[in-house]
């Protein structure tokens, strides 16, 4: 199987791969895709709202919140902080449960007594943010008599007593459970095998093909992913879904996926954050896209190679290139601090127009108007990009 139908698959269940004119809306992307990661970095416009707009035509960041007010999605823990459908909501009850019966290795040393002023302030006075919470004492609030009202509205909301009702920038409100979820949900932890096949279901659905390891995605629990081998050998047994080898890996996918690429397509590019569910999955970047990516704002400055926040950018099923942005706000300007080629471009033209076009959507999307461009490399390209820049 060559790598050319896995890209088209992946990047089709992705809702990046243009094959027809379909509208999706916030609330049928976050379905499709298991869930939308959270991100507080705001050198351009923040992750969740930047994945939902490379997929969601005249995408609004207010979006967002009327969806959990309308209790359709609901913030918690994927394998980082994350929007996911409200339908899946008793399936976060194996970490929510984890927590609160002590089994978590995290929120071990939260005090009863935080706990219970933070649930009883809450009660009385409705959805609170963190900056709400004072020491109890009449010293000057400082982080050290802050953050224990912190960890237990965190451990709180972990466990699944409070949620999140809403969002103010990236401040999230907390509010009782009672108040947020659906009178209908369903509240029984799922078996170790409901969980397990869940997991491999929405990783299909949201991926087309991955292999074990990414169907885990760094969870570590040994029985979990027992019971996923048990359920993949079943299915195989079965023949609901196929194995497939790529290099040393073993891809899985639903029966007649692979089947189903669509070959005929126009010219496309879109740019990525990255933390864009496309990208999460490093190893399959590296095996199947032959794009080997690292978010380099946890780097140290001298150790950067691409800059510290480049958004991988796909071209034509191909990630070709990053750029490495900031959005200045009060200028209006978007700058490309650093455009990079993985390698020489064959349609350097075709792909100066769609990214011109593209940035300065993405400039506006940014709340700017204006795209500086400061470097590209190969130097070659920069009078090319440039040129197309000014034109759009």
């Amino acid at each position: 199987m060559n790598n050319t139908l896995y890209k088209q698959i992946i990047l089709e269940h992705q809702l990046l791969r243009p094959i027809s004119q379909k509208k999706y809306t916030v609330e049928d992307v976050i379905k499709k895709l298991s869930y939308i990661q959270i991100d507080s970095l705001n050198i351009v416009n923040r992750a969740h709202h930047h994945t939902l707009w490379n997929r969601v035509d005249g995408y609004e960041i207010g979006e967002l919140n009327k969806l959990v007010e309308h209790k359709k999605i609901f913030e918690y823990w994927f394998h980082a902080a994350s929007y996911l459908p409200m339908s899946d909501y008793r399936f976060a009850l194996v970490n929510m449960n984890a927590v609160k019966n002590g089994k978590s290795r995290y929120y071990q040393n939260v005090e009863q007594k935080d706990i219970v002023y933070v649930l009883d302030k809450i009660k009385a006075e409705g959805a609170l943010k963190a900056r709400d919470f004072k020491s109890t004492n009449k010293e000057k609030r400082t982080w050290w008599n802050f953050k224990p009202y912190k960890n237990a509205l965190e451990k709180l909301f972990m466990q699944g007593d409070l949620m999140a009702c809403r969002r103010d920038g990236i401040e999230k409100l907390f509010d009782l459970k009672s108040r947020v979820l659906p009178n209908d949900m369903d509240v029984k932890e799922p078996t170790l095998h409901e969980y397990a096949e869940y997991l491999i279901d929405a990783t299909l659905k949201a991926h087309g093909v991955a292999s074990l390891k990414q169907i885990l995605h760094l969870k570590t629990n040994a029985p979990l992913k027992k019971e996923m081998q048990i359920i993949l050998k079943q299915k195989l047994h079965e023949g609901t879904i196929e194995e497939h080898a790529l290099n040393d890996n073993v891809l899985f996918c639903f029966k007649g996926t692979l089947e189903v690429a669509s070959d005929k397509r126009d010219d496309y590019l879109k740019i990525l954050s990255p933390f864009d569910n496309a990208v999460i999955h490093r190893e399959k970047l590296k095996d199947i896209f032959t794009f080997d990516y690292k978010i380099e704002c946890y780097t140290p400055k001298e150790k950067r190679v691409f800059g510290y926040f480049s958004l991988p950018i796909l071209f034509n099923d191909s990630f070709v290139a990053r750029a490495d942005c900031k959005a200045f706000r009060d200028e209006e300007v978007l700058e490309i601090i650093h455009l990079h080629f993985e390698k020489s471009m064959t349609d350097i033209v075709v792909f100066s127009k769609l990214f011109a076009k593209e940035i300065k959507q993405y400039a506006m999307f940014n709340r700017c108007n204006e795209v500086r461009l400061k470097e590209v490399s190969p130097k070659q390209y920069f009078q090319t990009i440039e040129t197309k820049l000014k034109e759009v």
